[in-house]
């Protein structure tokens, strides 16, 4: 009798440890961390990135599939080791080989990343990816690019993008983001596809219904040539030409008329008809909630500074 009872206990004992073991594993991390963010010169976003006990400045960048990178004169201050090279493609399928190094770890506000990936940022990408829409402007400023953050840092964070203010949170906490006024009861919502070109949704325009990839490093929307709108060859924006969408409808609301620029997108990334640039979100608040693949958007209405 004795036995059988030790014996009901230690069964009852070993079940709950195996349940509480089990709640642990499948229990949601909640998280809701607050990100300031600047503007660079091309309008994307610029956050503040801890390694090593230096701080560097690094655009966000969404399009970007890897996980860090780094002007050579920044990485050459640093404690690292040797991984090999890294070959990243432009918007054109150009590939650009570079060195890449791992270092312990990296640092956004509270949130500590181990083990990461930080590839040598290339002269060449950079020079070949820009556009200038104020020739005035000296290239000069690109030649001290920091670096950037790749969408593999973040891994499946939850994002919330507020280029307007400009703030960032990194975030799956939705009372906490709806007592810091974002309610995505609000929102409208839409699905979207993780690929190769990062989170891609579809919009409906006056020609139909086009993927596009949501893109922090890009500062302008574009499209591929392909597309059939009227074609606004005067002013010449960037040294490209555009189209002009008068419908623009992402999850059932319409964002109003959208300039597109026309670009030879390469024919490497199937899965996307264009990009959806800063300038989108410089007016559009966007929450990113990678547990059910779902991309929120808010129009914001901005007080008009000469009023």
């Amino acid at each position: 009798m004795q036995k059988r009872t030790i014996f009901r206990l230690a069964t009852l004992l070993a079940i709950g440890i195996i349940s509480f073991l089990a709640y642990r594993c499948f229990q949601k991390e909640t998280y809701c961390i607050e990100v300031p963010v600047s503007l660079s010169i091309s309008s994307t976003p610029l956050v503040k990135v801890e390694i090593q006990e230096k701080t560097y400045a690094l655009e966000m960048d969404l399009g970007s599939r890897g996980e860090l990178s780094l002007n050579k004169k920044y990485l050459d201050e640093l404690r690292k080791q040797s991984s090999g090279t890294y070959v990243s493609r432009d918007i054109s399928g150009i590939a650009y080989e570079t060195p890449s190094y791992r270092v312990s770890s990296v640092s956004i506000e509270s949130l500590v990343f181990q083990n990461v990936v930080v590839k040598e940022d290339s002269d060449a990408f950079t020079e070949n990816n820009t556009f200038w829409m104020d020739e005035s402007i000296s290239t000069d400023i690109f030649q001290d690019k920091t670096g950037s953050i790749g969408r593999a840092l973040l891994g499946n964070r939850n994002l919330l993008l507020d280029l307007g203010k400009p703030i960032i949170y990194i975030a799956n906490d939705l009372p906490k983001l709806k007592q810091l006024g974002y309610d995505l009861n609000h929102f409208s919502k839409t699905p979207f596809e993780m690929t190769r070109a990062g989170a891609v949704i579809r919009i409906r325009t006056d020609d139909g219904v086009f993927r596009f990839a949501i893109d922090t490093g890009c500062t302008v929307s574009f499209v591929r040539p392909s597309i059939q709108l009227p074609l606004e060859s005067k002013p010449n924006k960037c040294g490209l030409p555009y189209v002009k969408s008068q419908l623009f409808e992402i999850g059932g609301v319409d964002f109003g008329s959208k300039d597109l620029y026309v670009f030879e997108i390469t024919p490497i990334l199937i899965e996307i008809d264009g990009i959806l640039g800063v300038d989108f979100m410089k007016n559009c608040i966007i929450y990113l909630d990678h547990s059910v693949k779902l991309a929120y958007f808010f129009q914001i209405t901005r007080p008009n500074p000469h009023s």
